[in-house]
C-alpha cells in the first residue's frame, strides 16, 4: 500500500472521519513506516496547532487504528505541513536508491531494520528522510528528493552517539 492509498483510507474511515470533524484546522505532518518483522503498516501523522500534538493513525490490512494525542519532537515553532507531490517516487523505488547507496559507500554495514518517513523540513520542503539501523550499531541516514530519488544529504553515526548525558 502506498502513501496515497493509505491516505485515502484514512479519509474515508468512520474514526478519522469523526476525529476530522473535532480538529478542523489539523494537517498532515508526515507519513511514517518501519520494516522490521511483520510491522509494515503506514502511520499517517496529523499536526493539531491548537493543542501542538500530533494525532497518528495507524492503516494496516486490519483498518484504520486511531493512537492517542501525543507532544511533538519539533526544532521549529511548528511542525511543517507535509505536502504530497503528484509524482511521489514510490517507497519501494526510494528503497532500492538507498539500499543502492548503502551497499556502495558502506558495504561492510548491512541494514537490518529501515525506518521511513515522508515529511516537511524547512531546509528541503518535502522530503524522504531514510534511516538504515545496521548490524555494526550505526545509522545510515538519508534525505531523498521525494520525486526523483536524488540523495541530497546523507549521515552515519554510531547508535551510542545518541546517549544522553544526565
Amino acid at each position: 500500500m502506498d502513501i496515497q492509498e493509505a491516505l485515502s483510507v484514512i479519509e474515508t474511515s468512520p474514526s478519522f472521519k469523526k476525529w476530522r470533524s473535532k480538529h478542523k484546522t489539523s494537517y498532515l505532518s508526515h507519513a511514517f513506516k518501519m520494516f522490521q518483522d511483520e510491522h509494515k503498516e503506514w502511520q499517517l501523522g496529523f499536526y493539531e496547532p491548537k493543542t501542538e500534538k500530533i494525532t497518528t493513525f495507524l492503516v494496516s490490512p486490519d483498518g484504520v487504528e486511531p493512537r492517542a494525542a501525543e507532544e511533538t519532537f519539533k526544532k521549529e515553532e511548528h511542525v511543517e505541513k507535509l505536502e504530497i507531490p503528484s509524482n511521489l517516487l514510490p517507497l519501494r523505488e526510494v528503497m532500492v536508491k538507498t539500499t543502492m547507496f548503502q551497499q556502495q559507500n558502506y558495504p561492510k554495514d548491512k541494514s537490518m531494520k529501515t525506518i521511513a518517513l515522508l515529511q516537511s523540513l524547512p531546509e528541503y520542503g518535502s522530503v524522504w528522510n531514510i534511516t538504515l539501523v545496521t548490524q555494526a550499531f550505526n545509522t545510515l541516514n538519508m534525505k531523498l528528493h521525494p520525486s526523483t530519488g536524488e540523495i541530497l544529504d546523507h549521515n552515519m553515526s554510531s547508535i551510542f552517539s545518541f546517549k544522553q548525558s544526565n
